[in-house]
């Protein structure tokens, strides 16, 4: 019975039975999932010569060489359980956060983009506006379907930082 292969085995065995063609734009293939262990945002760790790694760097570094000294290895896909490296490149920190800014999958979702906003840009103006007078943070806050304290939170800019009157 043959026992199954280490991590590093697996990623060449992988990487090796690919062929994937340089001259086709990369999302014509399918991003190559990692099947093991995966950390809570998604990426593939695998033990590599007594160190946990992430795969898409081991990936990388199997496909093209080693990584650049302070560059990361983003994915095209945005997928952080892909390994296949047609998916991958590398660039700095910086054009990690634009590519990622650049698509509009940054995970800092703000304002009445976030799925659980009850007050948009508009209603927040109003709110800093003073277009209540006369009305306690309280009594805006039941008219505007959110807590008294939502309401001073926006008045005292601790939420809603983006929106300028």
């Amino acid at each position: 019975m043959r026992s199954k292969p280490t991590s590093s085995e697996y990623i060449k065995q992988v990487l090796s039975d690919i062929r994937d063609d340089t001259s086709s734009p990369w999302s014509t293939f399918p991003c190559l999932i990692w099947p093991r262990y995966k950390e809570p945002t998604g990426y593939g760790k695998a033990w590599v010569n007594g160190k946990l790694c992430k795969v898409h760097r081991v990936a990388y570094e199997f496909a093209f060489g080693a990584i650049p000294e302070n560059m990361d290895v983003c994915h095209r896909c945005d997928n952080p359980g892909c390994f296949r490296p047609n998916h991958l490149f590398c660039g700095t920190a910086k054009d990690n956060v634009h590519d990622c800014m650049e698509k509009g999958r940054d995970r800092k979702v703000i304002g009445e983009r976030h799925h659980f906003a009850k007050l948009n840009s508009d209603s927040v103006r109003d709110i800093r506006s003073n277009r209540f007078p006369g009305m306690s943070q309280e009594a805006i806050g039941l008219r505007l379907g959110v807590s008294q304290a939502v309401i001073s939170c926006v008045i005292h800019f601790k939420t809603w930082r983006h929106v300028i009157i």
